[in-house]
């Protein structure tokens, strides 16, 4: 005879709460998920401003870029493919076999892709020369000890495992975000608060619906871990 099993979820209260999550009530544990759910929607809407913006300048730019630059971003960008999938237990030459494809075939496919990131990276650049952006070592200390937190590394000891390289890249990439927000602030139009006001009032309601998903699916992971 064949058993039955019946998966009992937990009842949504302040204990699940505890349980879950490092706060004590059901209602705490609700609104840190809908802020980080809000958080998550206005981050993805700034990032979608800032590369319309980028574009915009970038395409407004009309460069040439020459094709061998073209092509060295072209193998960059495959070699990182190589690093993703190698990671997950696949080289890129099986990856190519089982798909039939050359690596100049895949780089192909990479193409659009590669010329966009270089026209928007000199487009930012040049704007970065433009208005003298420059990076203090306060600003640079302040990246180091972000880095530091999500790495929950001490900062000192951090600094000390950065090279020369590290540290310039860095610098280089608080330069061009600071021209990524010099075009979109640039960009910006009349209307934006109102359009914003009206997609966070949107935000509000269907990060709603996405709480008790997230609630839903954290009770259905409590229960299978009891089982």
């Amino acid at each position: 005879m064949h058993s039955i099993s019946v998966k009992v979820l937990p009842e949504l209260d302040d204990e699940f709460a505890q349980d879950v999550s490092e706060f004590d009530t059901l209602e705490e544990y609700r609104n840190d998920v809908q802020e980080k759910l809000l958080q998550q929607k206005r981050d993805a809407m700034k990032r979608e401003k800032q590369n319309k913006a980028v574009e915009k300048a970038a395409a407004n730019a009309g460069m040439d870029i020459p094709d061998p630059m073209v092509d060295e971003q072209i193998s960059r960008m495959v070699d990182e493919f190589g690093a993703q999938i190698q990671r997950q237990g696949l080289s890129l030459s099986q990856y190519l076999e089982y798909t039939g494809s050359t690596r100049e075939e895949l780089g192909e496919q990479y193409r659009p892709e590669a010329l966009r990131r270089i026209q928007n990276s000199l487009v930012l650049e040049a704007i970065a020369d433009a208005e003298n952006i420059e990076v203090s070592e306060e600003r640079l200390d302040e990246e180091i000890q972000k880095m530091a937190a999500s790495y929950r590394m001490d900062t000192e000891k951090l600094k000390g495992l950065l090279g020369e390289s590290e540290l310039e890249q860095m610098r280089e990439d608080i330069r061009v975000q600071a021209a990524v927000d010099l075009v979109t602030d640039a960009a910006v139009e009349v209307d934006a608060v109102e359009s914003d006001s009206d997609e966070l009032e949107e935000i509000t309601v269907e990060g709603s619906e996405e709480v008790a998903e997230e609630v839903e699916e954290v009770t259905l992971a409590a229960s299978d871990e009891e089982e």
